[in-house]
């Protein structure tokens, strides 16, 4: 019987990897944003990133955490989703959004300026493309898919 302690230790080291490979995915995807093919360096990362993911899951394993023992949240409602909070929270992480891009920029982290972005999309390629996630997902929330009648 494993202790709590190495349950921590196991749990620790599951998540270390799942740190790992979205640092290699990162650096995959960044070099796809900007425009470039990806290489065989690239392709690499990808395989590590998947192994990382593997190696994370099979600790949660051992630890007894099943995939499946998560339960599926329950679906939400349209009320549930464009609520008076959730248009806050929007316009928080749009003003969050606008001053990691700058903090982004003053940091070197953006992308050329040549490469296009689509609406929402961050130049920046740290703490404002993290941003970006989000802030895409709640607009999403509130305003629906594009093209919504």
């Amino acid at each position: 019987m494993t202790t709590t302690a190495e349950s921590r230790t196991e749990l620790s080291r599951a998540l270390g990897h799942c740190v790992k490979a979205l640092k290699y995915a990162r650096w995959a995807r960044g070099l796809a944003k900007k425009g470039r093919t990806l290489t065989a360096e690239a392709e690499q990362a990808l395989t590590v990133a998947g192994d990382e993911v593997a190696a994370a899951i099979q600790g949660m394993q051992g630890q007894g955490i099943q995939p499946d023992a998560l339960p599926d949240p329950e679906p939400l409602s349209i009320d549930q989703l464009d609520t008076s909070d959730t248009r806050l929270l929007l316009r928080l992480l749009e003003q969050a959004q606008e001053v990691a891009e700058r903090v982004d920029a003053s940091r070197g982290r953006v992308l050329p300026p040549y490469v296009p972005l689509q609406p929402g999309e961050s130049q920046g390629t740290d703490l404002a493309e993290a941003i970006s996630y989000l802030r895409l997902r709640v607009s999403l929330e509130v305003h629906g898919p594009a093209g919504r009648e």
